[in-house]
């Protein structure tokens, strides 16, 4: 996996490296934003290792950046899926809110 970012990845990506979100959690974003994929499939497409790869995507799934899927088959394993950008955007747009608020509260109490 790349460890830079081309120079085409400005407006929402620039928007995820804001939300605090690193280099390798949007690679791994971008990944599953083009196709949901499963722990295996992940680590061959990003070649991290399993327990890295975990790590990053319980950080991107507590954001709601990514979602899992729990499939049942021969085997029940999670598949992974990008959320759409649209989403991404609606969680940014709530958590301002939510800081906006938060702000203007302990602005109230500091000087009220």
């Amino acid at each position: 996996m790349k460890g830079r970012m081309n120079s085409s990845d400005t407006g929402f990506i620039g928007t995820l490296k804001w939300m605090q979100v690193g280099l390798r959690e949007i690679e791994i974003y971008k990944i599953l934003a083009k196709k949901p994929m499963s722990i295996r499939q992940l680590v061959k497409a990003t070649r991290l290792s399993e327990r890295m790869l975990r790590t990053h995507l319980d950080n991107l799934v507590s954001k709601k950046f990514i979602y899992r899927e729990l499939v049942v088959g021969s085997h029940i394993k999670y598949v992974y899926h990008g959320n759409p950008e649209e989403s991404i955007y609606d969680i940014l747009v709530r958590k301002l809110n939510e800081f906006h608020e938060m702000n203007k509260k302990t602005k109230g109490s500091l000087y009220g």
